[in-house]
């Protein structure tokens, strides 16, 4: 997670979002101030998992086909991609020890695609909830 690609539409749509790992979706727009006050807890969080998950960017003010598939109303919001599929999102404002604290816990779930290619998380062999 040591840079941000910036991405649009077509990322989604030509599934370069579809890695192995995770990647995490910043939504943005240019005239948002909390995308300054984020910024240094971003960058924190980069350092921290650079190595585990990839920081991408789309500015909701050009790509409304996010704001639409993925019903994003604040900004910031981040969304989560695991092996290309959505697993979850955070809408606004975190201090880096809350935002850590939801990166590790999906670091930390096994994800298990069911028939249905929905993922469920499960914790020590037991399935907890669908994503």
């Amino acid at each position: 997670m040591s840079e941000i690609r910036r991405i649009s539409k077509k990322d989604f749509t030509n599934k370069k979002l579809n890695v192995p790992g995770f990647v995490l979706v910043e939504c943005y727009s240019n005239a948002s101030g909390p995308l300054q006050i984020m910024e240094p807890i971003l960058k924190k969080l980069r350092t921290k998992f650079q190595e585990h998950m990839m920081h991408c960017r789309i500015n909701i003010a050009h790509d409304s086909f996010v704001v639409d598939n993925y019903f994003v109303q604040h900004v910031p919001s981040y969304l989560f991609f695991y092996h290309g599929d959505f697993i979850d999102r955070i809408d606004g404002l975190l201090p880096f020890s809350e935002f850590a604290i939801v990166i590790e816990k999906h670091m930390a779930a096994k994800f298990t695609k069911c028939s249905n290619s929905q993922y469920v998380t499960v914790f020590s062999g037991q399935v907890i909830e669908p994503i």
